[in-house]
């Protein structure tokens, strides 16, 4: 069991991570984000399953990203950075990373209450561009919020049968089937 001063100590960690990355320097932001990863060490999550977990929740929602960059909903400030082969920027590669991590010590406590993780996720992810709008690491329309919304209720409806999966794969003995 987590004590909340280990859950409190995550999120600030997120917190950090996302901020730096947003209005410092991706070397900062970098630091905190070595800070969140060592937190992960209070999961109660079998370790492979939250690299598991982790890896999707990256990539899927980083894919997302720049499934909408590429149509235009939405465009990154890349004066900074970019992912190789990409038109990503590093900044935001940090931030899926750290909020991938906070999703096994802050965030764990929601995945029990799947409506009310749907919920907060297409509400708080969508705020979370907004605030990027207002600090000038991303632009878009406001009648593209929708498709935001939209973007990630589906990555945390994916995310919750992942989850689930994965919780049943880790704790398999081996020769079980899942």
């Amino acid at each position: 069991m987590m004590q909340p001063w280990q859950v409190i100590l995550n999120a600030l960690l997120f917190q950090a991570t996302w901020l730096s990355a947003a209005l410092l320097s991706d070397a900062v932001a970098g630091l905190c984000l070595i800070g969140l990863l060592a937190s992960l060490t209070f999961s109660v999550i079998p370790l492979r399953a939250m690299l598991l977990g982790m890896s999707w929740a990256v990539l899927s929602g980083f894919s997302m990203d720049g499934f909408f960059n590429y149509l235009g909903l939405y465009r990154f400030d890349v004066s900074r950075e970019v992912v190789p082969n990409t038109a990503m920027p590093i900044y935001l590669l940090v931030m899926w990373i750290g909020f991938a991590a906070s999703l096994y010590v802050s965030v764990h406590w929601l995945m029990a209450k799947k409506v009310l993780f749907v919920l907060l996720c297409s509400v708080m992810g969508p705020l979370s561009y907004v605030a990027g709008r207002e600090l000038g690491i991303i632009d878009f329309a406001n009648e593209h919020i929708v498709f935001m919304v939209v973007g990630w209720g589906v990555w945390a409806v994916f995310f919750i049968w992942l989850y689930a999966r994965l919780n049943r794969f880790a704790n398999a003995n081996i020769g079980e089937s899942v």
